[in-house]
């Protein structure tokens, strides 16, 4: 997942490392798990939304460890602005720029 015009979403830099990172750490346990990689998307989703549907879905596949991992993350982000804040303006962001 990358910053920038050519249709990708625009995220706030310290979201999009921590998505990356995240990425990296998970991601050859998700393709053992469910033989394909890991989206950054999805990533993204599961640390965004606490408790949502991408958060179980990669806590059924990953199983010990996952939740300590995204909850890590989450303290590492923690600042004035929460996450979802972060992820819902590079969202209208990418929208004004098509608009």
């Amino acid at each position: 997942m990358r910053n920038g015009s050519s249709g990708r979403l625009m995220l706030d830099a310290t979201l999009l490392e921590t998505v990356n990172d995240l990425q990296v750490e998970l991601g050859p346990k998700f393709l053992t798990a469910k033989g394909r990689d890991l989206h950054p998307f999805e990533v993204l989703r599961a640390l965004v939304d606490r408790g949502g549907y991408a958060e179980s879905r990669l806590a059924m596949a990953l199983g010990n460890g996952f939740q300590e991992c995204v909850d890590t993350a989450r303290r590492q982000m923690e600042g004035s602005t929460p996450l979802a804040a972060l992820e819902a303006k590079g969202r209208y962001a990418w929208v004004r720029e098509r608009i």
